[in-house]
């Protein structure tokens, strides 16, 4: 996540890396297969993309946002009436991918963090560490007793 401040021009961001996706793909040739495909996918909250190949360069053709198993069922059969496969891939936009949006989440809540975070001399937000010295000798700031 990023906010830009355009008018004191700076810039905040906001990051959340993780590797659990859903992204899956098949070609299919039935419903039922569909249909079992759709569900180790976490179909129905996460939205399904109907095309007639992996590689379809006509994005007409291209059927994004399927959450319901009446969709599904309607798009496969239009497509296998004029060919033998059609493939379907996870919709990876946020807006029909849970597994998305919670990492978009942790990412918000990371920027609202760094935007909270103020410089102790000057108080613009997005105060923190922007580079570590690793290797520098290391000296205690006070002797400590022995244990």
């Amino acid at each position: 996540m990023v906010l830009v401040d355009r008018l004191h021009q700076f810039t905040i961001t906001g990051e959340a890396l993780s590797t659990h996706t859903n992204y899956a793909h098949k070609s299919v040739r039935s419903v039922e297969e569909a249909i079992a495909f759709a569900q180790t996918a976490g179909f129905p909250e996460h939205g399904l993309v109907v095309m007639p190949t992996a590689d379809c360069p006509d994005r007409h053709s291209i059927t994004k946002g399927i959450h319901t198993v009446d969709q599904l069922s309607e798009t496969i059969r239009r497509w296998l009436s004029t060919q033998a496969t059609v493939h379907l891939e996870t919709d990876m936009r946020a807006m029909c991918n849970p597994t998305r949006m919670a990492v978009i989440a942790e990412a918000t809540q990371a920027l609202v963090e760094a935007i909270a975070s103020t410089c102790p001399q000057c108080n613009y937000p997005g105060f923190a560490v922007a580079e570590q010295q690793r290797g520098l000798p290391w000296r205690p700031s006070a002797t400590l007793p022995p244990p």
